[in-house]
């Protein structure tokens, strides 16, 4: 019996560039409340709101939170502070950084460094994590389908849901 082999084209690799700047925050008192992301420089029209106003810490995963800013089309450089809504200044400089070079950052309150690889999660090595963002913050009826090497293979109405 003849088998033929058939063998894909090398997948063709092009840069994008970053559309949005996440910024993941952790407070040792898990009080977010005040605080928000006060970005500008290289980001979108209408992302710039206005010192101390700010983008909030409206996302959650296993490091605290995490706020996002839409980027300009050719970001190069953006400025930004943790502040709380009284004008407070998490750490007394302004940051800056290119998202070409870090799009993903995390911080500590009072801590000037600007890190750019989160915490190495402690989960079982058959686990994959799959992180989901929606720019309007709405989940309600999205869900995960999976088929090859799952143990639980979702029926097409009903989707994996977030594990948070």
């Amino acid at each position: 019996m003849p088998t033929t082999e058939i063998t894909s084209a090398a997948p063709v690799t092009t840069l994008s560039r970053p559309r949005w700047l996440v910024v993941h925050y952790t407070r040792d008192d898990r009080d977010y409340a005040d605080w928000a992301l006060h970005a500008w420089g290289d980001v979108a029209p209408g992302q710039e709101l206005g010192y101390p106003n700010g983008h909030p810490f409206a996302g959650e995963d296993e490091y605290g939170r995490f706020a996002w800013v839409r980027l300009a089309d050719d970001a190069r450089e953006v400025g930004f502070l943790v502040v709380d809504r009284n004008g407070h200044k998490d750490v007394t400089a302004d940051r800056h950084l290119d998202p070409r070079q870090a799009s993903e950052i995390w911080l500590r309150p009072g801590d000037t460094e600007i890190y750019t690889d989160g915490p190495a999660p402690d989960l079982d090595p058959d686990t994959a994590v799959i992180h989901y963002r929606r720019a309007d913050g709405d989940y309600d009826g999205w869900g995960l389908h999976a088929w090859e090497g799952t143990y639980d293979k979702p029926r097409w109405d009903a989707p994996l849901g977030p594990e948070m």
